[in-house]
């Protein structure tokens, strides 16, 4: 009898665990907290696209990397004031691909991440036929803050 209870409690305990939705994160509402002073601000993100790619794709400073854009996530980048190039890893080129961003302190930079949607493959075999190309957006600052509202916020 009581290696059935023990199997009725472990059945219960599993259905529980089960049915436990995965770990809440942070949706993005309102506006970021404050840049330290002296500082400017980089918000990078890529929208929540139902038809886009889910591939990730590192974010350079400078050639330097400093995150990774996910989907429907947005995360930023606290800056000494200059000029920074702002790229991303794309297989594939594209025409005026990257910026470049002069700023001073105080400034707030809102940068998309998009993905093109993907070209018909060639025939050459060394042509990356699957490859997804990204390019870098600067948003007017008036929007940036709308598009952003509802993302994941990523630390990193």
């Amino acid at each position: 009898m009581a290696p059935l209870r023990r199997l009725i409690a472990l059945c219960l305990v599993s259905l529980l665990a089960a049915c436990m939705g995965p770990p809440q994160e942070t949706m993005l509402s309102g506006p970021l907290p404050p840049a330290p002073p002296g500082t400017a601000r980089l918000v990078f993100y890529r929208l929540l696209e139902p038809y886009d790619t889910t591939a990730m794709s590192t974010i350079y400073l400078n050639g330097t990397a400093t995150g990774i854009s996910q989907i429907g996530a947005v995360l930023y980048r606290d800056v000494t004031p200059g000029r920074y190039d702002l790229s991303v890893f794309s297989p594939r080129p594209y025409p005026n691909q990257f910026k470049t961003v002069v700023i001073k302190a105080g400034d707030v930079f809102y940068v998309r991440i998009d993905a093109l949607p993907k070209q018909p493959c060639s025939k050459f075999p060394a042509d990356p036929c699957y490859a997804d190309t990204f390019i870098v957006t600067v948003v007017d600052p008036a929007i940036g803050p709308q598009q952003i509202q509802g993302l994941r916020l990523i630390a990193g």
